[in-house]
């Protein structure tokens, strides 16, 4: 009778204790054996060959094995899918990252990311399987953080803009494997991606961060250096999606096959619009500005559908409530002021008309450039969003008439007043304070701007989500509009002059009767 090695017996046991607690499905841990037994028989150094010049295609490297060993692509031209499928995943990824991640994956007995497991016999192994849980995001943001961080430190320091650029370099590698795994045409797709841009704003963000955690004023700020405890912080406050950069790449790389698994993590990806017209997105779909948006909430990492448009909509106030009146769904607004600065708010509740706040602790706002800034929910008040419109009183009722976000009902933080020509004599608010939402700027200090007004120049508000869920918002704003109409047409009949005046100043119809017919012609010009 055969007996089995040592080695083999420990590995048994190693991976029983797997499949008993593990956050891989069988068919991943079944492919991740396989890599780690295809890396038997390569030396030490899988990195030596070729990475200075960049190429990555070839075996040996760390991005080809990790290809090569987990695919089960069937076909004869498999080794040329590979390796090109491998050249295109790590061209441009630094080299500290690739590094980093090999050290982690193949030799992290001696890493800080290992968490021993005393009852099984086969460390190594072990060590592989965490260090892999831990960098496909199965353990949670957290270490995911750690080891993005790690990666950036270049002669013992992270700087910020490396930083920022290995999470955009991981966004759009991510982005390229996952069209590669909608089809199975292997192509040069690389000319549609800028590797060598860099989105400046996050860079300021982070710099901000570390300066108000260092009291100090760094003027360099692309070699700003940036602590540990303060880049998990500014990832998990502001940018949270940056910690899904590298777990949705490897994903791609390593089960492109597979659906994203229901994890800790959601999978980052740039915002679609589609081909939806935009003044503020260009026509590069993975652009800087996307990313940023990206970065910011699970919700705006998927399809948007353009609700207004100042540019196409018409400039009156009464577009925009054609537009988010009965929405049911996640929307962003996104400001431009003139003078410069973009910014805004977003909120997944029910628009409705009211003199008073409601809403949810999920709304927040923001700055996007130059320089990205989230402010969420305090937990002290709940101020969160109001619309209250003119037409809804027929007196002076002393708060703001339009939409507002924060502050009071009549100094609201964020405010887009009701106005018939928006872009031209109206000012939004945009101020720094209050107590419902964090504290900062939403506008650039300084410029052309009166304290915290401005005059707005570009505006646009999306609903965001998946196709169905859309749809379903659009639906229920549809039905939001029947009920309006049906209200307007009643008031045009009325009889009971009470009555009329009842119904007007309860806000049952959202729009004066004289302003009906821009309202129709607003909604025609938006389609």
């Amino acid at each position: 009778m055969a007996c089995s090695s040592p080695a083999s017996s420990n590995r048994s046991s190693t991976v029983l204790s797997l499949l008993a607690d593990s956050p891989f499905t069988l068919q991943e841990l079944e492919q991740l054996l396989s890599l780690y037994n295809g890396r038997e028989g390569h030396d030490n150094g899988l990195l030596q060959h070729s990475l200075i010049s960049g190429d990555l295609g070839k075996e040996g490297s760390i991005i080809w094995l990790l290809v090569s060993s987990c695919s089960h692509r069937p076909g004869a031209q498999k080794e040329d899918a590979l390796t090109h499928r491998a050249q295109l995943a790590g061209r441009f990824l630094p080299l500290t990252f690739l590094k980093t991640l090999e050290t982690a994956i193949f030799h992290s007995e001696e890493s800080c990311y290992l968490t021993k497991n005393p009852e099984v016999n086969d460390i190594a192994l072990l060590s592989f399987f965490e260090a892999m849980a831990i960098c496909t995001g199965r353990r949670g943001p957290g270490p995911v953080i750690d080891f993005l961080y790690d990666s950036a430190i270049s002669n013992g320091a992270a700087r910020a803009s490396e930083l920022v650029r290995l999470c955009y370099l991981l966004g759009l590698k991510s982005s390229l494997l996952s069209s590669l795994a909608e089809s199975d045409e292997i192509m040069e797709r690389e000319e549609i991606f800028r590797f060598d841009e860099l989105p400046q704003p996050l860079v300021a963000s982070l710099v901000r961060h570390v300066n108000i955690c260092n009291q100090d004023q760094n003027k360099n700020e692309g070699e700003t250096i940036v602590s540990r405890p303060q880049f998990r912080e500014w990832i998990n406050c502001s940018t949270p999606l940056l910690a899904s950069t590298l777990p949705t790449f490897l994903h791609y790389l390593l089960f492109m096959e597979n659906p994203f698994p229901s994890t800790r993590i959601v999978p980052f990806r740039f915002p679609d619009l589609g081909k939806q017209p935009s003044v503020f997105f260009g026509s590069d779909p993975y652009s800087s500005l996307h990313f940023c948006f990206g970065s910011l909430s699970p919700s705006l990492c998927s399809k948007w559908y353009q609700l207004f448009s100042l540019d196409h909509c018409g400039s009156g106030f009464a577009g925009i409530l054609e537009a988010i009146l009965g929405y049911d769904g996640p929307m962003v607004i996104i400001i431009g002021a003139k003078g410069g600065g973009i910014f805004g708010a977003f909120t997944s509740s029910k628009w409705k008309v009211s003199g008073d706040f409601y809403g949810a602790g999920d709304c927040f706002l923001y700055s996007i450039h130059p320089c990205v800034n989230v402010y969420r929910p305090t937990g002290i008040r709940s101020n969160y969003m109001f619309c209250n419109p003119s037409s809804r009183v027929v007196f002076n009722d002393g708060r703001a008439h339009g939409i507002g976000f924060g502050g009071t009902t009549d100094s609201p933080r964020l405010f887009i007043p009701d106005s018939s020509s928006l872009d031209e004599d109206a000012f939004c608010r945009a101020g720094a304070y209050d107590t419902t939402y964090d504290q900062g700027p939403l506008i650039p200090m300084g410029g052309s701007h009166l304290e915290d007004r401005v005059q707005i120049d570009r505006l646009e508000i999306w609903g965001v989500g998946d196709e169905d869920f859309i749809s379903k918002a659009l639906q229920s704003r549809d039905f939001q509009k029947t009920i309006t109409e049906a209200n307007v047409r009643k008031a045009q009949t009325v009889t009971d002059k009470g009555t009329f005046v009842d119904d007007l100043t309860s806000g049952l119809i959202a729009a004066k009767l004289w302003d009906h017919r821009n309202h129709a012609i607003d909604r025609d010009a938006c389609g």
